[in-house]
């Protein structure tokens, strides 16, 4: 499913909108709108399918700090001991 989010303005009660380029896939095909004013949305709203690659690269940035797999020694035992620990869970 191909998601867009297009701004416009609604005019004497009626809206209308050119579909941006690169989307040929949605020239004739059935579409479901759905309108929402844009200042009744959250201000920390963000379109769909968008990334705030800034605020993840400082939250990666902190994971690496922290390095929360420093203890492992035996990456394979850690792992075994993870889906026995996950298979005990499962059985009740």
């Amino acid at each position: 499913m191909e998601v867009i989010e297009i701004h416009t303005q609604a005019e004497n009660g009626h809206v209308s909108f050119d579909l941006p380029a690169g989307h040929e896939a949605l020239v004739n095909a059935r579409l479901r709108v759905l309108v929402a004013a844009e200042d009744s949305l959250p201000a920390s709203s963000k379109p769909v399918g968008t990334t705030d690659w800034a605020a993840l690269e400082a939250i990666m940035t902190e994971v690496v700090k922290l390095n929360p797999y420093r203890d492992i020694t035996d990456p394979v035992q850690w792992q075994r001991e993870l889906r026995a620990n996950d298979e005990k869970h499962y059985d009740r």
